[in-house]
């Protein structure tokens, strides 16, 4: 990735330091630093390039464990970290102290330095911040359904878009399989 780019300000940690590989969890970070430019009013970590981007996530959230900087890959990444003076991390309760306390709690499990650690769609969309914004009639489902082919069972996924009250047995019926069926983004009460 190039280094001057607009969206600096909100890569995740793992972009920062150069993971080849990386998951849906860079995504959860780049919300999180729309969310607290939300609470805030303004950008949250305009770092003036890759360096200073790392510096502030540090100053911000606190130096990483060595738990956490044994995780990234590049030695030289891991040096870097290394290189930076220890710190604690802010108060964020102080920087947004317009923000509620469950607006807080969803800011900093969104920002997590480890992303295996950082919450997830689900569980950001289950978030009690968020409780006010769920409606259980715009649930959404997802199904595997299993079609039988001569010379064995062959499985084909499909994403089928559902809302609550649909008769799923007739639709299993018309598909020629039985299925196994999940709630997605289900968030319990």
């Amino acid at each position: 990735m190039t280094d001057y780019v607009a969206t600096r300000w909100y890569r995740a940690p793992e972009l920062l330091l150069s993971w080849k590989e990386y998951t849906a969890a860079v995504d959860i970070w780049s919300v999180g630093c729309i969310f607290a430019e939300l609470l805030k009013r303004k950008p949250f970590l305009p770092g003036a390039d890759t360096k200073n981007q790392i510096e502030l996530i540090i100053d911000y959230f606190g130096t990483p464990t060595e738990e956490e900087i044994n995780i990234v890959p590049k030695e030289k990444s891991r040096k870097l970290l290394r290189t930076f003076p220890k710190r604690k991390g802010k108060n964020l309760e102080q920087i947004f102290s317009q923000a509620s306390p469950l607006a807080i709690d969803l800011l900093k499990k969104l920002l997590t330095f480890d992303p295996s650690k950082r919450i997830t769609v689900e569980e950001a969309l289950c978030h009690p911040y968020l409780q006010a914004l769920h409606s259980e009639e715009d649930e959404v489902y997802n199904f595997r359904i299993s079609i039988f082919l001569v010379g064995g069972w062959v499985v084909y996924n499909f994403f089928l878009i559902m809302r609550k009250g649909i008769n799923f047995s007739n639709l299993f019926f018309e598909v020629g399989g039985g299925g196994n069926f999940s709630k997605f983004f289900f968030c319990k009460k």
